[in-house]
């Protein structure tokens, strides 16, 4: 149990699949059946020979490359590169109690972490040596140091199979019961009881996570991986194209039919003031519990405009903003075109020298920023106001707000590109 209680010290957090996650009460599973084929079969019993791949038995070496596939899924469709799975121990360490009949399973977690980059192959070779401690410490009655919860997929994957009775022939048929564990979004049982040569996947998605039109796609997104793999194991995991065609046309092609005609006299102030107006309540952003309505939002960016003409910011005159994503981000933008300027965005990550350099060619006599990053940016280049530290100055007693005289043609921001032909260089948009 030593080794469990250590696994287990830092608590996994359970994996979002497609964005979501089962209550920890859900139990409700849709089965999807998917027979991979004799051909691929036969390739990924081929790959079991080769480094990296390779382990004591075929079957070790089968469980590895079928973890190595849901690992490299799971990371796909949830963006986690810190995984954890559930996996069954048989529990039968005698060979007379292997001919006890009954069910004798114990769940236990099988975690890893990927690195950006990482190959099919350098996947095998991180769960190799995990597998293997796995095996020496999945000991009967040690798993209830982990709770069955704490892990979001399962992989089941059973070497078991089913001769003749008593010279009759016979074949299974594994049923369904509707229902699987309380929060696994997915379990993925892998068999070929009847010795057909061929792996038989049964795909155990929870309902709540999965309906009928994402458990066909995701068994589609699982298998181009097992493609991927097949082809070049030693390709990038991310380089692996999931979408179908169909999927592919309409994530490209129809939900990037955005365009809308705008009058062409509007600035991005217009557009605003004109959302802001009709749906004074409505919630603009939320962000970790907490809602800015668009009323809140109006009259912040405001007082912010406000204080920014007070400090002499005029018409096209450019602002920097070096702050993280957050409510105060957007309001400080808002603000700085409500004022009649421009912001400049400089990313906080950026090498000092890049920071430096932007502030010098764009000039910006002001950058708004936040106390945690003023470290980051050269006071001696331009007035570094901290946000967070001048709210009592944001008051409604300032001066009202003056007329900015901006128009579609009006600079709106100047975003810099990234320099590798050479330096930097500011690209000014417009706010038509």
């Amino acid at each position: 149990c030593a080794y469990w209680k250590k696994k287990s010290a830092d608590p996994a957090v359970p994996i979002e699949v497609y964005g979501s996650a089962p209550s920890v009460h859900a139990t409700e599973t849709k089965r999807v059946y998917y027979y991979i084929g004799r051909v691929r079969s036969d390739k990924l019993r081929a790959l079991t020979q080769e480094e990296g791949f390779r382990s004591f038995s075929m079957d070790l070496s089968l469980f590895t490359i079928f973890s190595t596939l849901l690992f490299a899924y799971l990371y796909r469709i949830s963006g986690s590169s810190r995984l954890v799975i559930g996996t069954p121990s048989h529990n039968r360490p005698t060979p007379t109690f292997k001919k006890t009949i009954g069910l004798f399973i114990e769940l236990f977690p099988l975690g890893i972490s990927i690195s950006p980059g990482a190959t099919f192959r350098d996947l095998a070779k991180t769960i190799t040596p995990e597998a293997h401690d796995f095996l020496r410490n999945a000991l009967p009655g040690a798993s209830s140091a982990v709770p069955g919860n704490a892990y979001s997929a399962v992989l089941n994957f059973i070497n078991a199979s089913f001769s003749d009775f008593c010279g009759m022939p016979m074949h299974s048929t594994w049923v369904h019961p509707g229902h699987g564990d309380r929060g696994h979004a997915l379990r993925l049982q892998v068999h070929d009881f009847d010795m057909s040569g061929s792996f038989q996947l049964h795909f155990d998605c929870s309902c709540e996570v999965f309906d009928h039109s994402l458990r066909e796609k995701a068994v589609g997104h699982f298998m181009k991986l097992v493609d991927g793999l097949l082809v070049n194991p030693d390709g990038p995991i991310d380089d692996v194209l999931l979408l179908s065609d169909i999927e592919h046309s309409v994530m490209v092609d129809r939900y990037n039919e955005t365009d809308i005609p705008l009058p062409e006299d509007q600035t991005v102030i217009d557009l605003l003031k004109q959302q802001f107006s009709e749906a004074p309540d409505r919630a603009a952003m939320t962000e970790k519990g907490r809602t800015m309505t668009r009323r809140e939002m109006d009259l912040s960016s405001d007082r912010l405009a406000r204080y920014l003409q007070k400090r002499g910011v005029q018409k096209e005159m450019m602002v920097g903003v070096c702050m993280e994503r957050s409510p105060e981000l957007v309001v400080a933008l808002i603000g700085i075109l409500k004022a009649g300027a421009a912001f400049v965005p400089i990313d906080s990550s950026f090498p000092e020298g890049r920071i430096s350099y932007i502030m010098d060619d764009c000039r910006a006599p002001i950058v708004l920023t936040q106390k945690s990053l003023e470290s980051r940016l050269p006071k001696e280049k331009a007035d570094i106001i901290c946000l967070d530290s001048i709210s009592n100055k944001l008051a409604d007693d300032l001066p009202p707000l003056k007329g900015a005289g901006t128009d579609s043609r009006s600079l709106a921001y100047v975003i810099y590109t990234s320099g590798s032909t050479g330096q930097p260089k500011g690209v000014m948009i417009e706010h038509g």
